[in-house]
């Protein structure tokens, strides 16, 4: 008897701290996104010798519609790549062509450190992804939860395992590491500069730095963020990707 109630409490333990980690990432999530937002940003890509700098805008709404336009440079302005369930479709004006997309995208964005996955799918953690808490990390002077998620069965996802750093008095994500299916790290995810943006403490700063060539990286930084202005379901479709503006 003594045996079947250590089990019980063992398994009932498991499941309690499974459901915690499943609460911590939606409400992570949900505090960076909130039920919608709209954001300006500008996104720099830095290597030995050079640098670019591209303009967009955001916008997202749930974990399911997403929307991307850049804004420029001029050789690039115009551009949008937009996610609606699992449809994403991605338009060139300059070509005037509509591509569609797989769900699983596997290359970087636009030349950048930031995977196609990671920012056409942002927000998608908590459907994609089973977390598990494994501890606790200081991370930029905050104490945070260690998140490791893995992903679900038949989930669209390139990521083998995601390490997440959430910290525990914001809910705010603070740094991450992204593997592949062989376990090796590809990308690390540093957050920093936490600004108030429409009334939520937010990383004004994301930088993506790959794990191979730590002096290069990517800088996403957030000029603009809004989370009370509406968006209609209609804004996230086919038919409207060439109004975007």
């Amino acid at each position: 008897m003594k045996r079947i109630l250590t089990i019980f409490f063992f398994a009932l333990a498991t499941t309690l701290a499974a459901q915690d980690a499943s609460t911590i990432l939606k409400k992570s999530e949900a505090y960076l996104r909130g039920a919608q937002s709209t954001a300006e940003v500008s996104i720099t890509t830095v290597r030995p010798g050079w640098q670019r700098t591209m303009d967009a805008k955001l916008w997202n709404k749930g974990t399911d519609m997403s929307c991307i336009l850049i804004t420029g440079p001029k050789r690039d302005a115009g551009t949008v790549f937009m996610k609606n369930g699992e449809d994403i479709w991605n338009y060139v004006p300059a070509i005037k062509k509509l591509v569609a997309l797989p769900a699983a995208l596997v290359q970087n964005w636009m030349g950048t450190d930031i995977s196609n996955d990671a920012l056409i799918n942002a927000g998608a953690l908590t459907v994609d992804y089973t977390p598990e808490i494994t501890g606790s990390k200081q991370v930029a002077g905050a104490d945070c939860w260690v998140l490791e998620l893995t992903p679900k069965p038949d989930a669209p996802v390139v990521w083998g395992r995601i390490v997440a750093y959430i910290d525990k008095a914001t809910f705010v994500q603070l740094g991450g590491e992204f593997y592949d299916e062989d376990e090796f790290l590809i990308t690390e995810m540093q957050a920093s500069e936490l600004t108030n943006f429409d009334g939520r403490k937010l990383p004004k700063v994301i930088k993506m730095i790959p794990a191979e060539d730590p002096e290069s990286y990517t800088e996403i930084r957030y000029s603009y963020v809004d989370f009370t202005t509406p968006i209609p379901d209609s804004f996230f479709t086919k038919a409207n990707i060439k109004n975007v503006k």
